[in-house]
């Protein structure tokens, strides 16, 4: 199996809410889950956070920064 069958299998195995976050990150580029929201306001809070943490648990995502505000 070659490294884009495995992408294309993960990509085809992830929630729709998960594909949905993913869509705007970009590579290198900081975002923050209010800017997620500001950018798609269909996208609930609980619904962000829940994606958010299925990407980790899969390890699609790392978070490298938090911060309160």
């Amino acid at each position: 199996m070659t490294s884009s069958d495995v992408i294309s299998n993960l990509a085809e195995s992830l929630h729709p809410l998960e594909k949905k976050v993913l869509a705007h990150f970009k590579v290198d580029v900081p975002l923050s889950e209010q800017g997620i929201l500001n950018a798609d306001p269909t996208l609930q809070p609980s619904q962000l956070s829940m994606a958010l943490g299925w990407l980790q648990a899969k390890e699609i995502l790392a978070i490298s920064e938090e911060t309160k505000e």
